[in-house]
C-alpha cells in the first residue's frame, strides 16, 4: 500500500516542524514572507499526495494555522483509492482533521470535470498548492487561447493561492525534509494534455532560447499585468449610466470592461471576446436589439438604454 509517510508512529509537533523548515530549508518567518497565508484561523487545504498540496499543508501547519485537510478520490487511476489512503493517513500524522471523497469523473474533458467536481465537495475558499511554475504554464496557456490582460495576468496570489512565489522545487525540497513520499500522477507527463506540453517542451525550449530560467520573468510579467488589469477594473467600477451614447463615448478598454463586468454579474462567467465584439457592434448600429449572449444572459437597448438581464427574466 503506498504511503506519503514512512514512519506514521511518530506526530511531528509544531515546534518541530518549524525547526526543521529553518535548519534545512530556510529560516521559516523568512519562508511565511514569500507567501500569501492566512494570519489565523482555520486554514482550508486542498490535498492530492502530490509534492506541491503537501508543502503548502506542510508550510501552513509550520504557520501554527489550524489546518484542515481536503481530498477527493477521483478515481482516474486504478490506484487513486489507496493515494487518498495515504492522504488520510498524512492528515492523522500530522493530527489534523481530514474531509476525503469519493466520486466519478466523467470521461469528456476530465480536467475541467474533475475541478468542476472538487469545487463542489470543498469549502468555497479552499486552498490549492499553485506555484510559480504553474503560474508561468498558465500564462502561456492562456496566450495561446488569445486571452486578454485578464488572462495573462493570470493566477492571483492570495490566501487560496499561498504558494506562487515558490518553485516546483521549494515544494520537492520541504517534503524531502519531512520524508514525505509525494503521490506520482502519471497524467501529468502525458502529451495528451496541453499543460504538460508546455511544461516538458516549451519552457524548457524557452530557457534554452533565452539562456535563462524563464519563470521568474513570466511571473514577474504576470504581476505587472495584475496591476495594469486592477487599475482598469477600478476605472470602470465608476461607470453607472445605461445610455448607449455615454456608454460608446468611454475608451474601448474601459467599456469592453464595464460590459464584461455587468455580465459576470448576472451569469457568474465573463463572457467571450467574440461575444463582447459582437455586442459593441450591436451597440454601435442598432437602435434597437435583443442579443443573447452565453450563460443564459440577454443584452437589450431599448430608446438607447442598455439592460443586460438572465434569459429567465
Amino acid at each position: 500500500m503506498f504511503e506519503i509517510v514512512s514512519d506514521r508512529a511518530n506526530s511531528i509537533s509544531v515546534a518541530a516542524a518549524r525547526a526543521l523548515i529553518s535548519m534545512r530549508f530556510e529560516p521559516i518567518e523568512a519562508l511565511l514572507a514569500r507567501c500569501y497565508f492566512p494570519k489565523e484561523g482555520i486554514f482550508h487545504a486542498a490535498v492530492s499526495g502530490g509534492s506541491d498540496s503537501l508543502a503548502m499543508t506542510m508550510i501552513a501547519f509550520c504557520a501554527g494555522l489550524e489546518v484542515e485537510i481536503w481530498n477527493l478520490d477521483h478515481k482516474i487511476r486504478p490506484t487513486s483509492q489507496d493515494e487518498s489512503a495515504a492522504v488520510r493517513s498524512f492528515g492523522e500524522w500530522l493530527r489534523v482533521p481530514v474531509h476525503s471523497f469519493a466520486a466519478n469523473v466523467p470521461e469528456r474533458n476530465v480536467e475541467a470535470s474533475a475541478r468542476n467536481l472538487r469545487q463542489s465537495f470543498f469549502p468555497a475558499k479552499v486552498a490549492t498548492g499553485h506555484t510559480m511554475d504553474d503560474q508561468a504554464e498558465t500564462f502561456i496557456l492562456n496566450m495561446l487561447r488569445g486571452s486578454g490582460i485578464d488572462g495573462l495576468a493570470s493566477m492571483r496570489p492570495s490566501p487560496e493561492k499561498p504558494i506562487l512565489n515558490l518553485r516546483k522545487a521549494d515544494t520537492l525540497r520541504v517534503c524531502e525534509i519531512f520524508s514525505l513520499n509525494p503521490v506520482e500522477d502519471e497524467s501529468n507527463q502525458s502529451p495528451k494534455y496541453r499543460r504538460n506540453l508546455v511544461r516538458t517542451e516549451v519552457i524548457p525550449l524557452l530557457n534554452q532560447i533565452s539562456k535563462r530560467d524563464v519563470v521568474p520573468i513570466i511571473a514577474r510579467s504576470t504581476s505587472l499585468l495584475r496591476s495594469d488589469a486592477d487599475f482598469l477594473t477600478e476605472l470602470s467600477s465608476g461607470v453607472e449610466t445605461n445610455l448607449v451614447s455615454e456608454l460608446l463615448s468611454l475608451d474601448v478598454a474601459i467599456l469592453v470592461r464595464v460590459l464584461r463586468q455587468r455580465i459576470k454579474m448576472i451569469s457568474g462567467y465573463p463572457p467571450s471576446a467574440r461575444s463582447i465584439e459582437r455586442l459593441l457592434a450591436f451597440m454601435g448600429e442598432k437602435r434597437r436589439f435583443s442579443l443573447q449572449m452565453e450563460g443564459k444572459v440577454v443584452a437589450k437597448v431599448t430608446k438607447g438604454v442598455l439592460s443586460i438581464e438572465s434569459l429567465g427574466d
